[in-house]
């Protein structure tokens, strides 16, 4: 039996986690709740933010812009597509989204933190994150 590519890209990594900052919305790409970055960009063109917020906002997403890769291929032709984990490791950027994470909610925002020790259907990784498409399962919690 040949193992699926979640278990053979994690083979050397049994003790992975991975963290994922996401609001309530549902994204109807990938079917889950939208990412940090989906909700601070919503929140920036909203105009809801006072103008320190939103040079805060700003800048921390540049730093991203500037320092994580952008993975290439979150959306695949009728399919689902895929969500963006950090790994728990990535504390350089996990401080930065803490960050966000305050701005946000302070703005009437709700993001929740959710972990995993695996993904399935990887389609991009790097140092610092993980970009898999959700299950069915996954999207029926």
């Amino acid at each position: 039996m040949v193992p699926r590519l979640a278990d053979r890209v994690h083979l050397d990594r049994p003790t992975a986690m991975y963290i994922r900052f996401e609001g309530t919305k549902i994204d109807p790409d990938s079917g889950r709740e939208e990412g940090i970055f989906q909700v601070a960009q919503r929140l920036r063109r909203s105009g809801a933010l006072d103008p320190h917020a939103s040079d805060q906002l700003r800048s921390l997403l540049h730093w991203f812009n500037v320092h994580l890769n952008k993975p290439a291929r979150l959306h695949r032709p009728n399919k689902r597509a895929a969500v963006c984990w950090f790994k728990a490791d990535a504390k350089v950027c996990i401080d930065r989204v803490w960050a966000m994470v305050a701005i946000i909610r302070e703005h009437g925002e709700e993001i929740r933190s959710v972990t995993c020790e695996r993904l399935d259907y990887v389609v991009f990784e790097d140092q610092y994150q993980v970009a898999a498409v959700p299950t069915r399962e996954e999207l029926l919690r």
